[in-house]
């Protein structure tokens, strides 16, 4: 059998707000996934596109 650890899921807490580790992590992919887009759209064939000052 399998030995899994328990790992809470709640990574913050305070009151009875609770940040779950999934929430980090949903959050964490965005912002990288929104800076990779702002850096391809600053690439060079994008930047006509967008416009100037990009």
């Amino acid at each position: 059998m399998l030995m899994y650890p328990h790992i809470n899921p709640v990574a913050i807490q305070i009151g009875p707000l609770a940040v779950h580790w999934y929430g980090i992590t949903y959050l964490v992919a965005f912002t990288l996934f929104m800076g990779l887009g702002v850096l391809r759209l600053r690439h060079e064939p994008y930047a006509s596109i967008v416009g100037p000052g990009a």
